[in-house]
């Protein structure tokens, strides 16, 4: 078996940009278009099914890219023979687990459908940004078509690494002939919503008392139906394991000093990335405190600007801001714009893969924020976060994420007055509702 797809070129970031494609077949790639325009290609991979859509969610499909398909109500188009009929799947993050398409979900792009032909080779489609992988119908066959005939077609789903499908994973769809539909194949029974949602797992990372050594260090964490147990650490620091929902404490212990470092997180529908248990965190001097006021979420659904895109100004939230665009979700194509939306249709980024700051006079904490990068390429480098006291470093952070979203990242910067996000890669990084804490004087 072979597998096969289809896809066009990328548009990445806040630029029209090309990207070669590794282990495709690319029968020619146009620049500078806007992607309603955007002329197909081709994608032949002649690695097995299974190992191209192991790596597809970061290399095959973002290659050649996600695009916004064809709208699902026009009916035919010409592709390199007869007339054919698109069908669509549909994939959504199902935000409340319920395994059923309904309020609240949101569409999810980059999810790989895989069809069986009637040759037996298996054809993959992406959901683009709208959520709609499609494959073309046609009787007779032709140049990239899959569905050739009447017949049952085998569809599954293959969620990307760290999401789990939760809906319409595994299902057939039967075609009859109708000559009345363009490409001679009609279906009665559209494909079943897939649904997918991430992995609920805590990770981070503890870093040892200055001449200290992590073999002296043991965390430990507590859930809240008092179910207890030792968290292995990495010869990093690092740890990971399967959370459920809920509230978990974690406490790391330093044996030789005695030193201790208390976390508290609240898991509910998302994997959650702490930020440092660091024993050598700066601590706060006396007069700068701890923010005790209430939390404010910033969602950047509430500004107003042209055309869908708009420089975040000073003010907004009480905050000043540099290099922060907010964005609708759709503006670009890239996959971790919608699939890192947590409320609302905007979001923000760092312009032009710049670093991006956030800060105010007045000390403040910094609970948290979701986190994504907009492009496949941004996966390959760590997000940076980094928070200061004034002129001091009090916090800093490298965080692995996707165009996937599904990732909070907790932090527990406290007393700060500046954060910066950035990216080793210079890629541009997607925001969504951050939770900041004004100190009450």
């Amino acid at each position: 078996m072979r597998a096969k797809g289809r896809g066009t070129a990328l548009v990445g970031g806040d630029t029209w940009r090309e990207i070669g494609a590794p282990m495709t077949d690319i029968a020619s790639i146009h620049r500078s278009l806007p992607v309603a325009d955007a002329v197909p290609i081709r994608l032949r991979n002649a690695m097995p099914a299974r190992r191209a859509v192991a790596v597809s969610f970061l290399a095959a499909v973002f290659t050649a890219s996600v695009i916004r398909a064809v709208a699902d109500d026009k009916p035919a188009e010409a592709f390199d023979g007869p007339a054919f009929w698109k069908f669509s799947c549909y994939a959504f993050r199902d935000v409340d687990r319920s395994g059923v398409f309904d309020m609240g979900d949101r569409p999810f792009a980059g999810l790989a459908i895989v069809l069986t032909t009637n040759e037996g080779e298996e054809a993959v489609q992406f959901s683009n940004i709208d959520g709609f992988a499609n494959f073309a119908t046609a009787a007779g066959g032709g140049a990239d078509i899959e569905v050739t005939r009447p017949d049952s077609y085998p569809l599954r789903a293959e969620p990307p690494a760290g999401f789990v499908a939760t809906a319409g994973a595994v299902q057939t769809v039967v075609f009859r002939a109708d000559k009345v539909v363009p490409g001679g194949l009609a279906t009665d029974e559209g494909c079943v919503p897939v649904g997918v949602a991430p992995d609920l797992v805590l990770s981070g990372r503890v870093v040892a008392p200055p001449g200290g050594n992590l073999a002296d260090v043991t965390l430990t964490f507590a859930d809240a139906n008092g179910a207890t147990g030792i968290v292995a650490l990495d010869a990093q620091g690092r740890f990971s394991f399967p959370a459920p929902p809920g509230t978990f404490r974690l406490v790391a212990e330093h044996g030789p000093s005695g030193a201790t470092q208390v976390r508290q997180v609240e898991i509910t529908r998302h994997a959650v990335r702490l930020s440092a248990i660091d024993f050598a965190a700066t601590p706060l001097r006396r007069e700068e405190g701890s923010a005790d006021g209430a939390e404010r979420v910033v969602g950047f659904d509430d500004l107003v600007g042209a055309g869908g895109i708009f420089e975040v100004p000073s003010g907004y939230g009480g905050m000043s801001w540099r290099n922060v665009i907010a964005v609708h979700n759709r503006f670009y194509d890239g996959p971790g714009y919608v699939n890192g939306t947590e409320s609302g249709e905007f979001v923000a980024y760092n312009s032009s893969g710049a670093p991006a700051s956030v800060w105010r006079d007045r000390p403040f904490d910094f609970r948290g924020v979701h986190v994504a990068v907009a492009w496949p390429r941004g996966a390959e480098g760590d997000v940076i976060v980094r928070a200061w006291r004034g002129t001091e470093l009090a916090y800093d952070d490298r965080l692995s994420v996707t165009p996937a979203g599904g990732t909070f990242f907790a932090a527990d910067y406290r007393g700060v007055t500046r954060i910066e996000f950035s990216h080793e890669l210079h890629e541009r990084i997607v925001l969504d509702d951050l939770r900041i804490v004004e100190k009450v004087r």
